[in-house]
């Protein structure tokens, strides 16, 4: 289990970290900021939206935090109470220990943070690991969950072994490099001058997770009882898009499935797709 001090390399990284982010934030006015105080520790999440709307989780990816979500925070706040959480061990301002994905830690998080919000039930969105922890809280807190949108999720389609490849390689090419790698991961389409420089702030100062992200069991996916999207990329190189494709045919003929062209893993202007999936009356 990491700690604080490992999985920043330095105060000065996590200190730079949390710095932009907090400049991110301030440019949307419509955003606020709440610390919840879940029994593991303290929980940051952004929120916007009427609190008559039905809520809204949403869930990053790693090696990112709640900024990730804040030019479609607007659009999704039309429609929905919105709260976008940092998930703990993540670089952002939630509890800096990183625990097991072998275990119902992070379940158990989830669900405090929706019983101290006062939440029974919510649409879950998640994106990559935030998309393992949407569905492992589906999986085990199905009762609180009305609609699970999975985008580019880790745990159904295997893991590219390719991309330690090009994570090394792109490594020991200098900054350069890294936009290089950051460039892949987003399927080339040109992200914003700040953010680029934020995402390799990260890549720089943070510490991520080693080791495989569980696969779910045929069983796990198979009994999901809530409808269920699942959008992904055709140029994902860090997850077999059309392994995730047929596993959720296969197990979950229900779902919604989406796979877009020319995108890659980080799938961050699909908000409308998302919207109208979740204001589908059933």
């Amino acid at each position: 289990m990491k700690s604080n001090h490992e999985i920043y390399k330095s105060n000065d990284a996590k200190n730079e970290i949390i710095r932009i982010y907090d400049e991110f934030v301030k440019r949307y006015e419509f955003v606020s900021s709440i610390h919840l105080k879940t029994l593991q520790g303290i929980t940051h999440i952004l929120v916007c939206g009427e609190e008559k709307n039905p809520p809204l989780i949403l869930l990053h990816g790693t090696g990112m935090n709640s900024s990730m979500w804040l030019d479609e925070l607007q659009e999704y706040a039309k429609y929905f109470r919105v709260y976008a959480v940092d998930i703990p061990g993540e670089p952002g301002k939630s509890f800096p220990v990183q625990t097991p994905l072998t275990d119902h830690s992070y379940s158990d998080w989830l669900h405090d943070v929706l019983e101290d919000l006062n939440i029974k039930k919510a649409n879950v969105v998640g994106l990559s690991l935030g998309g393992w922890m949407a569905l492992n809280f589906a999986i085990i807190y199905p009762e609180n969950v009305s609609k699970l949108v999975l985008i580019s999720p880790s745990g159904i389609g295997k893991e590219k072994l390719s991309f330690i490849f090009y994570a090394l390689f792109y490594g020991i090419m200098g900054e350069k490099g890294v936009e290089k790698l950051i460039s892949k991961i987003n399927g080339r389409k040109q992200l914003s001058h700040d953010m680029l420089q934020y995402q390799k702030c990260i890549r720089y100062g943070f510490q991520y997770r080693t080791g495989k992200i569980p696969l779910f069991s045929d069983d796990m996916i198979r009994n999901l009882p809530m409808p269920c999207s699942v959008i992904v990329g055709e140029k994902d190189i860090m997850i077999s898009s059309l392994d995730t494709l047929k596993r959720m045919e296969k197990l979950l003929p229900s779902a919604q499935r989406l796979c877009l062209k020319g995108e890659g893993h980080t799938l961050v202007k699909v908000t409308r797709k998302v919207c109208d999936f979740l204001l589908q009356i059933d």
